[in-house]
């Protein structure tokens, strides 16, 4: 009697749990509450508009290709990619946009500087800088704001 598994969910880690699951010889089942796959890497259609809900996912392409290697095959076998620069604009509603490019010489300044407040008692910091009491600031003892240690 073979394995089986039922996956809930047909986002990243569903899809990638069961093309695994399926390649090590189970029987595998998803359950998704869409009508269609991707969760996070699905995309909203309004109004003539289009927005992907996470491109980020395919900015590790090494990932998913050792996923899909796994299972006898390879990420460009079964999906077509195109290197993008910029992978993606950010623009703020405040004004300025960030281009997010694959190469560090890609990246530029083009925030405005900040009129927030830079104390580490106000907890407040602009997108460039964090006070160095932030608790995602490498200097800093590696406690989230909870306290606990992460």
């Amino acid at each position: 009697m073979s394995k089986q598994v039922i996956i809930i969910g047909a986002g990243p880690g569903g899809l990638a749990s069961a093309i695994l699951l399926a390649a090590a010889g189970t029987r595998v089942k998803i359950v998704e509450r869409l009508p269609f796959v991707g969760g996070r890497t699905s995309s909203i259609e309004a109004d003539g508009y289009k927005f992907d809900l996470g491109p980020t996912f395919f900015l590790y392409p090494r990932v998913l290709d050792e996923i899909f290697r796994a299972a006898g095959t390879s990420l460009r076998a079964e999906v077509p990619m195109e290197r993008l620069d910029p992978q993606y604009r950010i623009q703020f509603g405040g004004g300025g946009a960030l281009d997010c490019t694959p190469t560090l010489r890609g990246w530029r300044n083009p925030l405005p500087p900040s009129p927030l407040p830079m104390s580490p008692a106000s907890g407040v910091s602009s997108p460039r800088t964090a006070p160095s009491s932030a608790p995602w600031n490498r200097a800093s003892k590696r406690r989230s704001s909870a306290g606990r240690t992460w």
